[in-house]
């Protein structure tokens, strides 16, 4: 009877062993089907919360850092997304993702085993491609922090990967393998901070391999410590379009432009003013592209525009800042183009390093 009852808990044991550990995971309720350092955030986030940086968060869906709460990320964390997974920040929220150089904070696909491990169990069945989620949204009243972060593989319903309404500083990140479209259609650039909230700062990022890596308000300062490619055992890799999208109409603060590397293209189609107190200063080696007959920029009244060396011309234009509209040869620019450069306090055009616009 003995050796019988041995016999049965020893059967037990073998079967217990040969049974998947989620299957019992799944009992308790935990995280079935993800390794056992995976969390997954279900809920909204509506106090203040610190992450775990020994942990993968896993978003299968749009999850918001409510108002009045905070969510801090420490250096190291991982963060995963399905198709469908966001995160946003809502209006009186605030976000700090701040990593370090040796320990960055990743957001990235949940095929993405190289950041965190195989979080979803599935070997080398899935590979990461750009649009495996879609991406991280600060809208309008938020407050947020990103340095040495990494983001990669968003894009999925055309999204940025990086989407500013709100204010944010966004230094030493690397935006890598994002598909959010064209800005100049329904999509958004893999840093989209056209439509950021004043104080926003970017600066001393790496943009690579994505379809279009940075879109920006036309009156918005910025600098030259942005790099836009990546050298990695003698291969150079740059983004689809190398270009900067510019968005916005009107100049009124104090504005300078001094990114070279890349030409500042506005796609949009119509006039980008200087106002009356607004002034638009613009660095060496300066190429801005515009698309569109009512393209182009006019300096009203009281307008202050110091265009240094800068060059103007058409979009299509690729001896000129380069291929910046990503079609190698397909095209070619065309005289009278876009409308030119108008300075209204003297009643003239700008003339010199001004190519294909129609009044020059």
């Amino acid at each position: 009877m003995r050796r019988m009852f041995g016999r049965a808990v020893l059967f037990a044991v073998l079967l217990m062993s040969m049974v998947s550990c989620d299957f019992f995971m799944g009992l308790l309720g935990l995280n079935s089907g993800f390794a056992a350092n995976v969390i997954l955030v279900e809920d909204n986030i509506s106090t203040t919360v610190i992450w775990d940086a020994a942990k993968v968060y896993y978003l299968d869906s749009s999850i918001e850092v409510s108002s009045g709460a905070s969510l801090t990320i420490p250096a190291g964390t991982v963060i995963k997304f399905n198709v469908d997974g966001a995160l946003l920040v809502a209006d009186g929220a605030t976000l700090n993702a701040i990593g370090t150089a040796e320990n960055p904070i990743v957001f990235t696909s949940i095929k993405d085993d190289s950041a965190g491990g195989d979080s979803a169990l599935d070997g080398i069945t899935t590979t990461a491609a750009a649009k495996d989620w879609r991406g991280t949204w600060l809208l309008t009243g938020s407050v947020a922090s990103f340095s040495y972060c990494n983001f990669r593989y968003a894009g999925a319903g055309d999204c940025a990967a990086l989407y500013l309404d709100g204010r944010a500083t966004v230094s030493y990140c690397t935006f890598s393998d994002n598909d959010g479209g064209l800005p100049s259609g329904v999509g958004e650039a893999a840093l989209d901070a056209h439509a950021a909230a004043t104080g926003t700062i970017i600066t001393n990022n790496v943009f690579y391999n994505n379809y279009w890596p940075l879109a920006v308000s036309s009156n918005y300062n910025l600098g030259s410590t942005n790099t836009f490619s990546y050298t990695s055992g003698g291969t150079t890799s740059k983004n689809s379009f190398q270009a900067i999208f510019l968005g916005g109409d009107e100049i009124n603060g104090t504005i300078v432009w001094d990114e070279a590397e890349l030409p500042f293209v506005s796609y949009h189609g119509s006039q980008m003013e200087v106002a009356a107190g607004g002034s638009l200063t613009l660095g060496s080696g300066v190429v801005v592209k515009f698309c569109g007959s009512s393209s182009g920029i006019t300096i009203v009244d009281g307008g202050s525009f110091v265009p240094g060396n800068a060059i103007f011309t058409d979009f299509r234009d690729d001896t000129r800042g380069g291929d910046s509209n990503a079609d190698a040869t397909a095209t070619s620019p065309v005289d009278a183009s876009w409308y030119g450069v108008y300075n209204n306090n003297t009643d003239a055009y700008y003339t010199a390093n001004v190519f294909y616009a129609a009044n020059y």
